[in-house]
């Protein structure tokens, strides 16, 4: 898992310190969960804050530097090329989206949005990607 983050002044390192402390939970969970997996099926997604200065990428990418695989200049450019159409899902629901390019990943994914809330507010939208290829090749 990589974690990025927008930093200045009004956004200082230690405004993400809930965010930080989530994406290290997170860390354990998600680690655990790809080691048991086949070494050949796709675990992949990534997970944002609403206001996309700060993100997560899960598995760490190779390149290790996304947004210099993109073009990225920041957070926001980078989620803008990864989910520029996706925004938080409704409390307690999920959301499918139709496939799209996943320039980090570089093919086509079905993308499955779903969002934390803390207090009626979105805190963290959670993407997980599908290949559509393997939906492609179980559907043959």
């Amino acid at each position: 898992m990589l974690a990025l983050a927008d930093l200045s002044p009004a956004q200082p390192a230690a405004s993400y310190g809930r965010a930080l402390e989530m994406a290290s939970d997170m860390s354990y969970r998600v680690g655990a969960y790809v080691a048991k997996q086949e070494a050949d099926r796709a675990i992949a997604g990534y997970a944002y804050d609403p206001n996309r200065h700060f993100a997560l990428v899960i598995p760490q990418p190779q390149p290790a530097d996304p947004l210099a695989t993109v073009g990225a200049a920041d957070v926001a450019a980078l989620l803008d090329k990864l989910a520029p159409d996706l925004g938080p899902a409704p409390p307690g629901r999920y959301v499918w989206h139709a496939p799209a390019y996943d320039p980090i990943q570089r093919r086509d994914v079905f993308r499955l949005v779903g969002t934390a809330y803390d207090a009626g507010q979105p805190r963290m939208v959670f993407v997980s990607t599908l290949p559509a290829g393997l939906l492609r090749e179980r559907l043959a």
